[in-house]
């Protein structure tokens, strides 16, 4: 048995094959067929794979197959209720069974996840959201919220010698964090009420007005020439004047830069992507006749005289013989 190729040469020989086979594999010819294999069997041949090796290898590899799908049906959980409803979930927020076991064949593919720490990520993120449930007022109305309000802090506002809102009552209310556990930071003995007088309408509950909220042409353009800064030149009649004399002078020389540089090309003889009206104006001298051309008048076509003595005695003539012929 010839020794061993290392992993470099082992490598090279098969890279080697690929190139010669690249694109003949798909081929349904006769000829190309054999072309790969015969490729393929040299390739086998300087590794030292004989038939023999090539058919212990795939018949290892159908046992090892074999033996782990017998180890998953051993070891196969059965289904639970739980499991069900772990089904209708969302899949990358369930571990997959398999991984667990060590049994996942289906790698980066698999719809469920694969990262143990995803079921502690999930408990701790419906605790939290089922706490914003019960303590969010949300979906509370003005009844709901108001018994809350007299029933943490009926005592304490009737007590109270001032009728300005407190602040943070407000805050908890604009951001929907207000609810039975919620505490002023003032504590206990919070002089401002807690509670909301009759009427009252959170910013979060008014009703915008449209008409305000949209900026005109005029306000955009003040805003947007205020934020240029201080020193700058104010656009009056004569300041837009020479601007727009400047800015006409720069692109007509530009533009005639810009001529210069193609009428030098064309006469250099690089004309590609040339227009007609550009040859002409580059390169009149083309376009220009020689001395044997003739002009307008030499194309002009000439009347015929026609004699109409010929045509007056078309009735006289016999035609019969011409029909006596054509009847043989």
């Amino acid at each position: 048995m010839p020794p061993k190729k290392s992993k470099n040469e082992t490598s090279k020989v098969k890279q080697q094959a690929a190139d010669k086979t690249f694109g003949l594999k798909n081929k349904k010819g006769k000829k190309q067929q054999e072309f790969v294999n015969t490729v393929n069997k040299n390739a086998r041949h300087q590794l030292g794979e004989t038939d023999q090796s090539i058919a212990a290898a795939k018949k290892k590899k159908a046992a090892l197959a074999a033996e782990k799908a017998e180890m998953e049906l051993l070891f196969k959980g059965v289904v639970t209720k739980k499991d069900k409803e772990a089904m209708q979930a969302d899949p990358k927020t369930v571990v997959c069974a398999f991984f667990k076991q060590g049994l996942c064949t289906k790698g980066a593919k698999c719809k469920f996840s694969h990262d143990m720490a995803v079921q502690r990520k999930v408990t701790k993120r419906e605790v939290y959201e089922s706490k914003d449930k019960e303590e969010g007022d949300e979906d509370w109305n003005m009844d709901s919220l108001n018994e809350a309000i007299d029933k943490k802090f009926g005592k304490s506002n009737t007590n109270n010698a001032t009728a300005i809102i407190c602040k943070y009552f407000i805050d908890a209310l604009e951001n929907d964090k207000y609810g039975w556990f919620w505490d002023c930071p003032n504590g206990t003995d919070c002089k401002y009420r807690h509670a909301l007088p009759p009427g009252f309408v959170l910013k979060k509950d008014q009703v915008k007005d449209t008409e305000e909220d949209v900026m005109t042409l005029e306000d955009i353009v003040d805003r947007e020439r205020q934020a240029l800064g201080p020193n700058k030149t104010p656009v009056t009649l004569e300041t837009f004047t020479k601007w727009k004399a400047k800015k006409r002078k720069e692109e007509k020389a530009a533009q005639s830069k810009k001529d210069k540089k193609r009428m030098n090309e064309v006469k250099a003889g690089r004309q590609a992507g040339i227009t007609g009206k550009e040859l002409l104006s580059y390169r009149p001298e083309l376009f220009q006749d020689d001395d044997e051309a003739g002009g307008a008048e030499d194309y002009a076509q000439e009347e015929v005289a026609v004699d109409e003595e010929v045509f007056k005695n078309l009735d006289d003539l016999d035609l019969s013989s011409d029909d006596s012929d054509d009847d043989e």
